[in-house]
């Protein structure tokens, strides 16, 4: 689990928009891991989820059940004026 918690902050900051700099010296100390392999392991996370959704989409037996709603008629209307 310790090995874990490096990844996990290093997606935290790459999705937070951190510089390559906070990686290079992080990553250095061993707080982070490096810029580069954050990438690559959200690529093949994303690889594996596209797979993974197509299997579900090519399944009969493993669809969910879509349910679709016009939720903006619940909502009371508001007028559009400024003020």
């Amino acid at each position: 689990m310790a090995s874990c918690l490096p990844k996990i902050q290093a997606i935290l900051n790459f999705a937070s928009g951190a510089s390559n700099n906070i990686f290079s010296c992080y990553s250095r100390i061993g707080n982070l891991t490096a810029y580069s392999t954050v990438y690559h392991d959200l690529t093949n996370l994303s690889s594996a989820e596209a797979k993974r959704t197509e299997e579900v989409g090519r399944d009969p037996a493993k669809w969910s059940m879509l349910r679709f709603d016009n939720v903006q008629s619940y909502s009371n209307r508001q007028d559009l004026r400024i003020g």
